[in-house]
């Protein structure tokens, strides 16, 4: 059903889709302004009214309603305004020949002579890339395929004035394996073929949603070969994989960029067959076809299938082009076109003669029955994905209204720049869940939603976890996996130690550094002495200090400390420190020598990295003031004891 036989409601809907494949953790504001924009006008819906509805999506999108009043608002809106014109299907003939031209120019044209992108193959791909401008960006890009899909219109490149002497001379470019390309080509043209597929249906998208169960079920290779043979398409520049919210296996993929001079001219010389390719009414070409026949299981299913080396052979018969520039050995040329011959196929024939061909080797071969059978096992694995989604989905709106009726909606979630606010909204929803019983499953259903929910305040996905964490510690969990009982014991210790998240000191403002350092130097013996295992211990510092207000990197020291603290305070009871073997003040001034004479051997030699060897020295010389030595003799013997210490590894 085309845009125009939509209702509104039925519109609306496809806007809703819109909507939810922009998280706000993934898409900026301005992302998500640009991309529903363009999908409201494509959709023919009221302009006036598509202000009022991006303000209703203001609560799940933070920041989006300061956009909304600036001028970069109305820049974006004209933009988008423009861009939804190319998505609509009244564009799809055009776009149709854009992508034909493009696939029949990378297809036909031999490897070494401008492939667009860099490839890993090469070691020159670097140096190409940034001297060449074989490819560039469409002129509409789109941040999400399928939201704006754009006309690229192919234009001849002109070689910059420093572009390397290999390429101004005709040199070629080192090209991959004969067996690279033979699999790429095969994905090209079975993506181009999906995409021509979205490009001729009811909304005209110039790209397609292919998982790679369906580029195996299209082509017989095995997921690992597709996922293969997708990387090179897209290291080649022959394919393109616009930026989405989707995860897992399934991408969406387009045809798109600029071609090269020779792949151009390529494209200029086999017109019909682009016209024919891109399915234009009334225009014929036998290579055409037999490029649109990739998933034909004449050449892919079936004990005696035909093989896609036989296939290449035949388009480039059928186009006149010599299958060696195909990357097809000459030794394999000849025993392909005998194949052929053998299975009654004439690539310069006629059309009609060839399809009928194709089709009557395949129900004799047996190629029919076993596509079936395979499309059959395709349509029940869809069925199942669909099942386990709609499940998943179902089960996600039970939890996501049992949140709502513990805690509230998204909106009373307060902002971070409010840390006072944030951290009572914290103790309150916490207070919610205490004493709740809960099972493995769905306690990580809850964790999963509020991690869902703090991530669009915080933007943060380690500390939205944390969050999740401190809001479900007083649940009461059967069969608790055994990471979250980790966890839970780390935060516990940390509480216990006094290392809460409200004890700890707010890092903004112009003395927060030295607060929080201050801080850590009061509560680092401590928290070295809770228990829990230290690195889970020193993860959870890290996110209530990163909480606090903390940078990054300041964050990720302090919590350290702890952990090397520990660390220290062992390692001194192993080479002789423990409070027992330290001397007391008033013992023979012999027996203070041996000890610190012992010691200083064990740690003679010893490789510790720079925070580690200050968190042994910390350690020592606290020891030996609890013991009752002025400071000045504790920093003396430190400074004796450690200058043994040969390495500085890593901490």
């Amino acid at each position: 059903m085309s845009v125009s036989n939509l209702s509104v409601s039925e519109r609306y809907e496809e806007l809703r889709k819109t909507v939810l494949a922009l998280p706000s953790n993934q898409f900026t504001p301005q992302e998500f302004v640009r991309a529903v924009s363009i999908r409201w006008h494509s959709l023919g819906l009221p302009p006036r009214s598509l202000k009022p509805y991006l303000l209703r999506q203001k609560d799940n999108h933070p920041g989006l309603e300061t956009l909304l009043g600036q001028t970069a608002y109305t820049r974006i809106i004209t933009s988008a305004k423009r861009a939804s014109k190319l998505s609509l299907p009244a564009a799809a003939a055009a776009n149709s020949i854009a992508t034909a031209e493009l696939t029949l120019g990378r297809f036909l044209s031999e490897f070494e002579k401008g492939t667009p992108n860099s490839f890993s193959v090469t070691g020159q791909s670097q140096a190409i890339a940034s001297t060449m401008t074989l490819s560039t960006d469409p002129p509409s890009s789109s941040k999400d395929g399928h939201l704006e899909p754009g006309h690229y219109t192919p234009v001849d490149p002109v070689c910059r004035p420093n572009e390397p002497d290999h390429l101004k001379s005709g040199d070629p470019v080192k090209a991959p394996s004969a067996a690279v390309q033979l699999r790429a080509r095969v994905i090209l043209a079975a993506a181009a073929g999906e995409v021509l597929d979205s490009l001729n249906g009811p909304k005209g998208w110039t790209t397609a949603l292919v998982s790679l169960d369906r580029l195996s079920q299209l082509t017989r290779m095995s997921n690992g070969t597709c996922r293969a043979g997708l990387r090179d398409a897209k290291d080649f520049g022959w394919i393109h994989e616009p930026r989405t919210g989707r995860k897992g296996s399934a991408g969406r993929y387009k045809v798109a960029g600029r071609m090269t001079r020779s792949q151009k001219e390529i494209a200029t010389v086999h017109k019909e067959m682009v016209e024919r390719y891109a399915r234009r009414a009334g225009a014929e070409s036998t290579a055409a076809e037999i490029l649109a026949s990739v998933s034909h299981p004449a050449w892919n299913y079936g004990d005696t299938n035909l093989g896609y080396r036989v296939w290449v052979v035949a388009v480039a018969d059928a186009a006149g082009i010599d299958p060696a520039t195909l990357a097809v050995a000459r030794r394999y040329i000849g025993a392909a076109r005998k194949t052929l011959t053998a299975a009654c196929l004439n690539p310069k024939g006629d059309t009609t003669s060839f399809l009928k061909g194709l089709n009557g080797y395949a129900r004799s071969s047996g190629c029919f029955r076993a596509q079936e059978r395979a499309a059959a096992a395709y349509a029940h694995s869809v069925q199942e994905r669909t099942l386990e989604i709609a499940r998943y989905r179902q089960d996600r709106q039970e939890v996501y209204g049992w949140v709502d009726a513990l805690i509230g909606k998204n909106t009373l979630i307060p902002y971070m720049q409010n840390p006072k606010d944030f951290d009572k909204w914290i103790s309150r929803s916490a207070r919610a869940f205490d004493g709740k019983h809960l099972d493995a499953a769905s306690l990580r259903r809850f964790e999963r939603e509020l991690i869902r929910r703090v991530e669009k305040r915080l933007r943060n996905s380690d500390t939205s976890s944390a969050v999740a964490l401190w809001i479900l510690m007083g649940t009461k969990i059967d069969d608790a996996p055994p990471e979250w009982m980790v966890r839970l014991a780390a935060a516990k210790a940390l509480d216990e130690a006094g290392a809460s998240r409200s004890s700890i000191p707010s890092a903004t403002g112009d003395s927060g550094v030295g607060r929080i350092e201050s801080w850590m130097d009061s509560f680092e013996v401590a928290l070295a002495a809770a228990s829990a295992d230290a690195e889970t211990l020193g993860e959870e510092l890290r996110l209530r200090l990163l909480f606090r207000g903390c940078g990054e990197e300041q964050a990720a020291r302090l919590a350290m400390r702890p952990v090397h603290r520990a660390k220290a305070e062992r390692a001194l009871d192993l080479r002789g420190s423990a409070m027992n073997d330290i001397p007391r003040v008033d013992d023979e001034i012999d027996q203070k020598l041996a000890w610190v004479e012992r010691v200083e051997e064990h740690f003679s030699g010893a490789r510790i990295g720079a925070a580690m060897l200050a968190a042994v020295r910390r350690a020592l010389a606290a020891r030996l003031l609890l013991t009752g030595y002025p400071e000045k003799t504790a920093a003396a013997v430190c400074d004796r004891v450690l200058a043994g210490v040969t390495g500085q590894s890593a901490a």
